[in-house]
């Protein structure tokens, strides 16, 4: 989808100065207002799997545990 490919470049746009050593991440973190964690996952994605890696993922339903 469209909104998707938004996305996902949007996301990269934000990681990319890290990306190029240009940025620390804790530097992003303080411009963009993301987290920290955030941030890692998304670049940790986009290294294992591109630009794809930085798509929303669905959430499933139902996975509470019961104890």
């Amino acid at each position: 989808m469209k909104e998707d490919k938004e996305l996902e470049i949007t996301r990269f746009k934000i990681i990319e100065p890290f990306l190029k050593k240009k940025k620390k991440l804790k530097e992003i973190e303080e411009e963009e207002n993301i987290s920290y964690a955030t941030l890692k996952r998304w670049v940790n994605a986009y290294k294992k799997n591109g630009i794809i890696g930085l798509e929303k993922k669905s959430r499933e339903i139902g996975r509470a545990h019961v104890w």
